[in-house]
């Protein structure tokens, strides 16, 4: 994930920073346009851990955003993580769309390194 300023993830977790790492996670609502444009503008790399959730995203970014499990570090001014968050009923497997009432929502999450102790 190093080598890439921008990874595509449907979680955000503590888990990703260092262990004893104080940050500020400053996290921003964004439009499906917006993550598009960035795909297609600079490298990155899909950290989606769900193939349904990879294939929903996909459809609705018209961009290939292939299902790819791993493990994420986020570097303090280095990544930008898009966080495709679903909202709704649990997803059948197999599921290629959104289930009535569900919603793919899109954030801009960045960390920023706190300098206090």
């Amino acid at each position: 994930m190093k080598d890439y300023p921008v990874i595509v993830s449907n979680v955000f977790t503590f888990g990703m920073l260092e262990p004893g790492q104080g940050a500020n996670i400053v996290s921003q609502p964004v439009s499906a346009d917006e993550v598009r444009n960035v795909l297609n503008n600079v490298p990155w790399v899909s950290a989606i851990g769900h193939k349904e959730v990879a294939d929903i995203a996909t459809e609705q970014l018209g961009t290939p955003i292939p299902f790819h499990r791993s493990t994420v570090k986020l570097e303090p001014g280095r990544h930008v993580l898009y966080l495709c968050q679903y909202y709704g009923p649990r997803l059948p497997e197999g599921c290629a769309k959104l289930p009535e009432g569900a919603t793919l929502a899109w954030r801009r999450v960045t960390v920023i390194v706190d300098e206090e102790p």
